[in-house]
């Protein structure tokens, strides 16, 4: 099965051990946006923006990673790009969240990592 993980640049090592976990289960990632610095240079932002794209339009389940409260404007954004592809939605992560969105049936809610 092919994966997209999303979260925040400040918890990229937890996404990264999570994405470790299910390469090591034979899953694939899309794309994996821990790679990149966290350059403010605008082509380099631009360029990150269409591989997360890109990454969420061919992933089978978009996981979506909310811990603590961070803000999450971007990862909120691949759910909407995963939204209008029809994809499953898994959220893990303790974050309360009132989104509208996320109470859509194609989404699921697991309260920590395993």
């Amino acid at each position: 099965m092919r994966f997209y993980v999303a979260g925040k640049f400040e918890d990229k090592e937890r996404i990264e051990r999570l994405m470790e976990k299910l390469r090591n289960q034979g899953h694939e990632i899309t794309h994996d946006w821990t790679r990149y610095d966290h350059s403010e240079d605008v082509y380099e932002m631009r360029c990150r923006a269409k591989d997360n794209i890109q990454g969420v339009k061919q992933a089978d389940v978009l996981i979506m990673v909310l811990i603590d409260d961070l803000q999450y404007t971007g990862t909120f954004v691949e759910m909407g790009i995963a939204i209008a592809e029809k994809k499953p939605i898994i959220i893990i992560g303790n974050q309360r969240n009132d989104n509208i969105f996320t109470k859509l049936p194609n989404v699921v809610r697991i309260n920590e990592l395993n």
